[in-house]
């Protein structure tokens, strides 16, 4: 975070404390805030009534349990299952406000923490069953274990509480006894810094759903529980400042993900999986009205998107691309065909070197640039050919050179020219030679082959795109190393028949 900057903005020629300008708008420094602390708002007026709001938000309990966040509840002795199984104290902490009495469920959140008995009414006593809190358990589990050794990470987590408590025992120094971070780690702590990140984001946002819905059982959900779910964060963009599109899209898709891992990893538990798939759709509307499930009904004409297809830029025929591959040379017929038989994009393309093709088993070894993902892909007869062809007149053919590169000589990547750049020539070349006119864009070729397979519906079909695009995690690729699986080269010949043939 960057600091403030100094003095404070001037109105009408006084000094405001407590008010920042920056390229953004007005901010604030919220200290009740987890994370960044700067809160922007749109105008000054409103500034500075929500720094007076702020400065009235005084803690009444002082009690060490009753900290300002979940992290510090848990380190606090406060087991994780019962917050999970008890939204409301985690609702009480949540933002990093300390519980108050202007605070919704207060009551109940004290008696809870004290271990108080609680009215029947206040959702506790509901049916056994598959709750929100599963649900996001769930994905949370399913998203750790596929990019860290979970196990490992325990180890190491109660090893150094461990070490923590024999330190206690044996008495702290001074300068550890002012030590205000929290004393004891989970798990979570020791993973890498991109997935601690991505972890604790998944979990915020899957907890301020189960917060405003409440935690009841998944088949108890109703459509008004996504509609109020969609308005209320839409109106948390707007109050705080915030981009209401990009604020609530992130909080939406990460419900939605959710909820879809859940339905494969758990299926047993959702007996009405279409109906709340049909809920989860109010979450992906793109307007700000829930219920227009059509542009159209605003006046503006529908977008492919909108309905669910894919625009003509995003797709390709099979007879517009063997317009391409007539009038391309032997290096773009190289090109084309690698793109649409390994689902790349124009990036990998102008990274993809020699050393990456393995001319023997017919074979792309090829880790997505974007995550470093592995790709072993099995090439088509007709993609080895092409690239035979051009590696014969090409000049430069060392396993560690770009296989392919500009008309003068340069890599793709550094140069002034680009693929889709000469793409796009390529398209005004079939134009002019046979009247085609082709829409589609250089993406398409990784779009195209990925719905070919998924319409084929061939074994397996879901995983076969996942490896085909560099989605699939390292762990879909450890009973493979140096081969692939059968269902991946079935979705080649798949490929290969509509494309190729």
């Amino acid at each position: 975070m960057s600091r403030p900057t100094k003095p404070p903005i001037q109105v009408n020629g006084r000094a405001v404390q407590g008010v920042w300008k920056s390229e953004r708008g007005f901010y604030i420094l919220n200290r009740f805030k987890q994370g960044d602390k700067r809160e922007f708002v749109p105008t000054v007026d409103k500034a500075i009534q929500r720094r007076d709001e702020l400065a009235g938000i005084k803690p009444t309990i002082p009690v060490r349990t009753l900290e300002q966040d979940r992290e510090a509840a848990l380190s606090a002795g406060i087991d994780e299952d019962y917050l999970d199984a008890h939204p409301e104290v985690v609702r009480a902490f949540w933002g990093g406000v300390k519980i108050n009495p202007a605070y919704p469920d207060f009551d109940l959140a004290v008696k809870l923490m004290m271990g108080l008995p609680t009215s029947p009414d206040n959702g506790n006593d509901s049916p056994k069953g598959l709750r929100l809190a599963d649900v996001g358990k769930t994905y949370l589990t399913w998203y750790a274990d596929d990019r860290e050794n979970v196990k490992e990470l325990k180890d190491k987590a109660r090893a150094y509480n461990a070490l923590q408590t024999t330190r206690e025992a044996n008495g702290l120094t001074a300068k550890e006894k002012r030590r205000t971070s929290p004393r004891r780690k989970r798990w979570i702590d020791f993973a890498s810094r991109s997935t601690r990140c991505q972890y604790h984001a998944a979990d915020g946002y899957f907890r301020q759903f189960v917060s405003i819905v409440g935690n009841k059982p998944v088949d108890r959900l109703q459509g008004s529980d996504f509609t109020t779910y969609a308005t209320t964060i839409r109106q948390l963009a707007r109050d705080n400042g915030n981009d209401v599109k990009a604020y609530s899209g992130s909080r939406f898709r990460n419900v939605v993900a959710a909820f879809n891992r859940a339905f494969r990893v758990r299926p047993d538990d959702f007996p009405n999986v279409a109906t709340l798939r049909e809920y989860l759709r109010i979450l992906e509307t793109r307007s700000e009205n829930p219920n227009a499930n059509n542009a159209s009904k605003n006046g503006h004409k529908p977008t492919a998107r909108s309905e669910g297809r894919l625009s003509p830029a995003e797709t390709i025929t099979p007879a517009e691309f063997g317009a391409l591959l007539k009038v391309a040379c032997p290096q773009w017929r190289a090109l084309l065909l690698l793109a649409v038989n390994g689902c790349l994009k124009n990036s990998d393309v102008a990274e993809i070197r020699w050393r990456h093709i393995d001319f023997t088993e017919a074979t792309m070894f090829f880790p997505r640039p974007k995550n470093g993902r592995l790709r072993q892909t099995p090439l088509a007869p007709e993609v080895m050919d092409a690239l035979t062809t051009w590696r014969s007149e090409s000049l430069r053919t060392k396993p560690n050179d770009l296989i392919f590169l500009t008309p003068d000589g340069t890599p793709w990547i550094t140069s002034t020219d680009s693929v889709v750049k000469h793409f796009n020539i390529l398209k005004i070349r079939v134009k002019n030679e046979t009247g085609v006119v082709i829409e589609s864009t250089f993406q398409a070729l990784r779009k195209a082959p990925a719905t070919a397979v998924r319409a084929a519906k061939i074994e397996q079909w879901e995983s076969a795109i996942e490896m085909l695009l560099g989605h699939a995690s390292p762990k879909s690729w450890r009973h493979y190393v140096g081969s692939f699986p059968d269902y991946l080269k079935d979705a080649v010949d798949v490929i290969r028949r509509k494309f190729m043939q």
